[in-house]
């Protein structure tokens, strides 16, 4: 070995010493532990895992009118009211929970200035319902699908406002 790469093996071998990464025999012979360098964590650590919000969607309501299309008018469907209740990643709609379709996971995308969501619901009894829809600021316009059991299908059209949560006084 070269002067210089010692020197530089001696320099290094002295910073682990002085770190306390390598003990000293000093250390050993009054037995004193040599210091520890400690891991810091970058992140504290993670207690209970919590859900990521899947979208800016998640937590909020949206109360909506749903009108049957000219078609479905036809068969005598009637509008009605229902809620969109966006939460855990999942879309409960309050009026349909009623006739069996069980709240469903849904997918959400950005789109420019707004946001579009789509999913599908099941019912044992009543089918399958698709809705679509675009989100902008504080409304919702969209479609609903449902196809049910005998094979028939209607279509809705759907339109509403952001709910505002109540702020006790």
């Amino acid at each position: 070995m070269t002067h210089g790469k010692t020197g530089v093996l001696l320099f290094v071998l002295m910073m682990l010493i002085m770190s306390g990464v390598v003990p000293t025999a000093r250390a050993a012979e009054q037995g004193q532990q040599p210091l520890k360098q400690q891991a810091t964590p970058t992140h504290p650590p993670v207690t209970s895992p919590q859900p990521a919000p899947v979208s800016l969607l998640e937590g909020t309501t949206w109360p909506v009118t749903v009108t049957p299309d000219e078609l479905t008018k036809q068969k005598g469907e009637k509008p009605f009211e229902d809620t969109l209740i966006f939460k855990d990643g999942k879309v409960t709609m309050s009026a349909c929970v009623k006739m069996g379709f069980a709240p469903s996971t849904y997918t959400a995308s950005p789109i420019g200035d707004s946001w579009s969501f789509w999913t599908k619901q099941m019912s044992k009894d009543q089918g399958q319902t698709t809705w679509r829809a675009q989100l902008t600021g504080e409304t919702i316009k969209g479609t609903m699908t449902w196809k049910k059991q005998d094979g028939s299908s209607s279509r809705y059209i759907f339109e509403g406002k952001k709910a505002t949560s109540q702020k006790p006084s």
